[in-house]
Order: structure tokens, then C-alpha cells, then sequence
């Protein structure tokens, strides 16, 4: 990467400022907004991405998706929080299995943002679950980290950006790195990202970066 440029020094150095958001120290690692502080660009689609309505059946009439995906799809995805949680619990990889193939097997980009937030959701309901998907990476042999960079380089914005706040998010709460290659990736991007003028997800990317910089070997990768 070579040195930072300094504006992204800056962005990092004034990043409660900026975007309205501190650090609350949470050990989630969450950047969370103020009372007084309206919710990001990303959130703010977000909330729209939950009311989107998929046919499942359509999918599964069709052999896109398989039987046992579908199954857990149906039920999971008219579940409430906790009925979810108890279901990942339950299948554990398999659920992850299910959400991964998903992403996998199909192009279309409401669906594609409706299951990226049906993960951030779990995720952040119940942080521990992060465990499961990287057994799951270890069962397939997929890196997990790999299936969610290959989707930041799709057109779609709330695609691009969901998948990197997940990369992080894994990041954060697993002792499991990226591959060199990947981080090499990443890291690049998110410093263009941030040295992009005008860039609406700004406060977005800085969140991502601030969960990186809590582990050592990314704090040191960035710095190179």
C-alpha cells in the first residue's frame, strides 16, 4: 500500500466529527450513531431492503436454489430475532451453508441486498455467530472472507458497501485473517474509498476501517 495519504490520515484523525459518530468502545467493535446524529447512507437503505418481499418458491420451482436452502430460507426469513438466532443456533453451518449458496446462486441485486442484511442483522443481534461461518469456510473449503470481496466488486453501492461492513465485522470478531491477497485488496480499496471526492458512504468505509485497526495485523498492513 506504501504510505497512507494524508487524507485519509485526516478522515481517520476527525472521524467522530465527520460523520456524527463515536466510538463507544462496545465489544462488538459497532460504531454507533449519537442521539442528536441521523442514521448513514447505508442504514438509511437499509431499513427499505427489509420490507422487500422474495418468492422463495419461485427460486426453489426453478432449481435455482436446492431443497434444503429453501426449507431454511422459508421459515428463517418469517421468523422474528429471536426465532432466528434459535434456527442458526440449531442448523449452525448449515445455516450459514444456506445464506452463502443464496448469495451464490443468484444475480438479482434486491435479493442479493435482502440477504446481505439478513446477515449484518444476525450478525449484530449475535455476534458469536460469526463462529459458524468460518467453520463453514473450513468444511467447504471457501474462504469466507473471499465470498463477500467478490461481491464488492458488483455495481450496486448498498451491495459493494453491506459486503465490506461484513468483511470487517468478520474481521473483528474471529482470530481468523484474510488471505494476503485479499487484505492487499481491501486495504486498497477502502483507501480509495476514502480519498473518493463526494463519496456518499464515506462514514461507512471510515466504520469499516475503524473495526480493522482494532486488530494488530491489519492496523499493521494499513500502516505499510
Amino acid at each position: 500500500l506504501g504510505l497512507v495519504p494524508v487524507p485519509v490520515l485526516l478522515i481517520m484523525a476527525n472521524y467522530s466529527r465527520l460523520s456524527g459518530f463515536e466510538d463507544t468502545g462496545k465489544a462488538d467493535g459497532e460504531v454507533e450513531s449519537t442521539s442528536s446524529a441521523p442514521m448513514n447512507k447505508l442504514q438509511q437503505q437499509a431499513v427499505h431492503v427489509r420490507q422487500a418481499q422474495t418468492s422463495w418458491q419461485s427460486y426453489f420451482q426453478g432449481k435455482v436454489i436446492t431443497e434444503e436452502v429453501f426449507r431454511f430460507i422459508q421459515e428463517y426469513d418469517k421468523a422474528d430475532p429471536e426465532r432466528r438466532s434459535q434456527l442458526v443456533a440449531s442448523h449452525g453451518t448449515q445455516a450459514v451453508k444456506a445464506l452463502l449458496q443464496i448469495l451464490q446462486s443468484i444475480s438479482k441485486e434486491q435479493v442479493l441486498q435482502y440477504v446481505l442484511t439478513l446477515i449484518d442483522d444476525l450478525l449484530q443481534n449475535d455476534p458469536t455467530t460469526v463462529s459458524f461461518f468460518h467453520q463453514y469456510a473450513e468444511q467447504s473449503g471457501v474462504p469466507v472472507y473471499s465470498s463477500f470481496i467478490k461481491l464488492m466488486n458488483r455495481p450496486d453501492p448498498f451491495i459493494v458497501q453491506m459486503s465490506s461492513r461484513l468483511v470487517s465485522f468478520l474481521v473483528l470478531h474471529s482470530r481468523h485473517l484474510m488471505s494476503a491477497e485479499d487484505q492487499r485488496w481491501y486495504l486498497h480499496w477502502v483507501v480509495q474509498q476514502l480519498t473518493t471526492p463526494n463519496n456518499l458512504y464515506v462514514t461507512c468505509v471510515a466504520s469499516a476501517l475503524q473495526r480493522l485497526m482494532r486488530v494488530d495485523a491489519y492496523r499493521l498492513g494499513f500502516m505499510k
